[in-house]
């Protein structure tokens, strides 16, 4: 946890002594408006989702605590407290999905500069009296990450998540302060979030498959549509975030750098999201290495058995 806690600090001391810098010698600054309604959204979207944490309690999907579990205490972050929180997940990915998708549309058809070769207008700025549809999946999906980030402090330290997450408050955080920027997180938030109503179930799945304290019978079953969802989760991973995303990167920087569109508040939105796209291809790696390695280990070879040495040993035994 200190280490957590170290890391965090530190990206957050270098990103500001940067972000201060660049933005102190080039006047951005001057351009601050405080959104406040925005700020309070976030805050009613995050305390949504806290309780949606605590109804996704009464589900009838909700794993109940095994004895085990129960004995360890209120301080063991339980499968039922988990899938609480990988509830809150899907349906802010769903949410976010259709949403973002809209968003786009609607930019494109009423909002696209047609002296731009660009597909949409990244550096349109926002305004309060703009349909909220247009802009608001970003205070969601900031909303969200709030209450996760909060629950991965108190529950589960994964020091990844918790970086992902403080980069997209880092991201996300400016366009409660200037104008523009939304846009191009909207962007980014349909390429993300449109492949995790798969990614969410799969990663469900693998974890249950690999637990103690569950029949075996269960386990067989989260360990089929684990290796179920493998095939069309990759393929979209790929697709999305190894395609689409740097084809969306690319258009953003035409906007920005050869348009001569480019503010330091763009600039830096723009900068995170490659960063994200980074981040991205080192997932897309684990995923077809893992999916390939699934596929051979379940491809026979010639005038070989299917059956594992481990299965072909019990038979024996047997």
């Amino acid at each position: 946890m200190k280490v957590v806690l170290v890391c965090l600090f530190g990206v957050v001391a270098a990103s500001s002594a940067v972000a201060g810098f660049v933005w102190h010698n080039t006047g951005v600054m001057d351009e601050i408006v405080v959104d406040v309604p925005a700020m309070l959204r976030t805050v009613q979207w995050f305390m949504a989702f806290s309780f949606l944490h605590l109804a996704a309690r009464s589900t009838p999907w909700t794993p109940m605590p095994s004895p085990e579990e129960s004995r360890k205490g209120p301080s063991f972050t339980s499968w039922t407290v988990k899938f609480c929180n990988r509830a809150c997940a899907f349906v802010h990915a769903a949410v976010c999905t259709v949403w973002a998708l809209y968003s786009l549309h609607t930019l494109f058809l009423d909002r696209r500069d047609a002296r731009s070769n660009a597909l949409l207008p990244y550096t349109l700025a926002k305004n309060p009296d703009d349909d909220f549809l247009l802009f608001g999946v970003v205070e969601f999906t900031l909303g969200y990450a709030v209450y996760d980030f909060i629950y991965m402090m108190m529950r589960e330290q994964d020091t990844l998540f918790m970086l992902h997450h403080l980069a997209m408050f880092l991201c996300f955080i400016p366009t409660l302060f200037f104008p523009s920027g939304f846009v191009i997180i909207v962007v980014g938030i349909a390429i993300a979030e449109i492949t995790n109503p798969l990614l969410l179930p799969w990663m469900w799945s693998k974890d249950n498959a690999k637990r103690k304290d569950i029949p075996r019978e269960d386990r067989a079953k989260h360990k089929a549509r684990y290796q179920w969802l493998s095939g069309p989760l990759t393929l979209s991973y790929v697709i999305a975030r190894g395609i689409v995303m740097p084809l969306s990167l690319l258009d953003v920087a035409r906007a920005l750098f050869w348009e001569g569109h480019m503010t330091p508040v763009t600039v830096w939105i723009w900068f995170y999201c490659c960063a994200g796209f980074l981040g991205s291809l080192l997932w897309i790696k684990s995923l077809v290495s893992g999916y390939l390695r699934m596929a051979f280990r379940k491809m026979p070879t010639e005038g070989s058995s299917p059956t594992s040495a481990k299965e072909r040993t019990r038979k024996k035994a047997d």
